[in-house]
């Protein structure tokens, strides 16, 4: 049972990962004065069209599903690090385990991504991303 935590925690986390490397180029999208770098000259004239929500529609559902990728992903590793351990251990572990992997893969990796590459590994995932705004389309 707790291999298959782990695997599907490892699995939300690299979705969160996508999922927030999106939004930044949304979100960068939006600016007025936006730093022209390759990964959003290359979001902006071919992924977005691709993927097919407004600038300000992308930036919501992106924000729903990054948010909710890192209430589940806490979940699950809450119930990794509970298993035959007391609360308070389990429970502090879990959000040491949570924080220190949201601070990397929801904050570092995808401004990493966005400044230091030119985005295009990212089309790759266009259907996937498209499914996951289709998901979150009707709180948006």
């Amino acid at each position: 049972m707790i291999l298959a935590l782990t695997i599907a925690a490892f699995l939300m986390l690299l979705l969160v990962t996508l999922v927030t490397c999106i939004q930044v180029l949304y979100l960068e999208s939006m600016r007025i004065r936006s730093r022209e770098l390759p990964s959003l000259e290359f979001f902006k004239e071919s992924m977005q069209p691709k993927i097919g929500l407004s600038i300000e529609q992308g930036a919501l559902a992106f924000s729903l599903l990054k948010h909710a990728g890192i209430a589940i992903f806490g979940c699950l590793v809450f119930a990794i690090t509970s298993q035959n351990t007391q609360f308070w251990e389990g429970m502090t572990a879990a959000i040491l385990i949570s924080t220190m992997a949201v601070m990397v893969c929801a904050h570092l990796v995808p401004q990493v991504i966005y400044r230091k590459t030119d985005g295009e590994g990212l089309a790759a995932f266009i259907p996937l991303l498209r499914l996951g705004a289709m998901l979150v389309k009707p709180l948006s």
